[in-house]
């Protein structure tokens, strides 16, 4: 069941005043922006944070549990009492950060909510979003639900919204990093000496429980590109 929930919200005049046609995908292809001059020159691409395995994300210290119930073996995590504060943690730990590299790739990488089931103590239950997938194919909503966005390389100027709504940073639950490890491959678990490559964000879309979630973002430095990618959220 879907429940509706006030949420306070910024002009949606602000995403749409940094957006162009091209920069929010074709639905049939929600997740694959067009390949940019940055984005052929990085060698950490879209297929690289694709391979990512979310169970290596820790959730307001929970562990994440994949559960795909279209794809037979998947599985995801879920917290017994999840935390909706607006508190957001970046956890850093022993590594270094790199000159600010543009952006090169922006995913939508999980939803996961109380709808999905009842997962053990200290996990919370995910459905993974596949490379070209514009909408969630398993229940999502409930008594809480997250969207988890991934991206390569650095913004500092994120815009999330759901329904056409901006969300305010309240709702940004948790920042993790992302690492190169020495032998080349991306990581949720970073050692020290490795390089911080991308982040993941954890939004709180729990007001809303379905509807249209979308992410920008523009990098720090030269080019200054902007990428975006949206879900449909069912």
């Amino acid at each position: 069941m879907k429940y509706l929930y006030p949420v306070n919200v910024l002009a949606v005049s602000i995403l749409l005043a940094g957006m162009s046609a091209a920069q929010i995908t074709d639905p049939s292809n929600a997740q694959a922006n067009t390949d940019s001059p940055v984005q052929a020159a990085n060698k950490l691409s879209r297929f690289d944070l694709g391979k990512l395995d979310i169970t290596g994300l820790k959730f307001l210290g929970m562990k994440v549990t994949q559960v795909n119930h279209n794809q037979p073996g998947s599985q995801v995590n879920n917290p017994d009492s999840p935390n909706t504060g607006s508190t957001t943690n970046v956890m850093l730990g022993p590594v270094q950060f790199s000159s600010a590299p543009a952006l090169s790739a922006v995913i939508i990488a999980a939803v996961c909510s109380a709808d999905l089931g009842t997962p053990p103590p200290g996990e919370i239950l995910c459905e993974t979003i596949s490379s070209g997938q514009v909408a969630t194919t398993d229940p999502q909503g409930g008594s809480f639900e997250y969207v988890v966005e991934e991206e390569l390389g650095y913004g500092d100027n994120p815009v999330a919204t759901m329904n056409g709504s901006v969300l305010p940073s309240s709702l940004l639950i948790e920042t993790q990093n992302i690492c190169e490890d020495f032998s080349g491959n991306l990581t949720f678990s970073c050692q020290a000496g490795e390089t911080v490559v991308g982040f993941a964000h954890w939004y709180n879309t729990t007001s809303f429980q379905s509807g249209r979630f979308t992410y920008q973002n523009t990098s720090t430095n030269s080019p200054f590109n902007t990428l975006s990618t949206f879900i449909e959220i069912n």
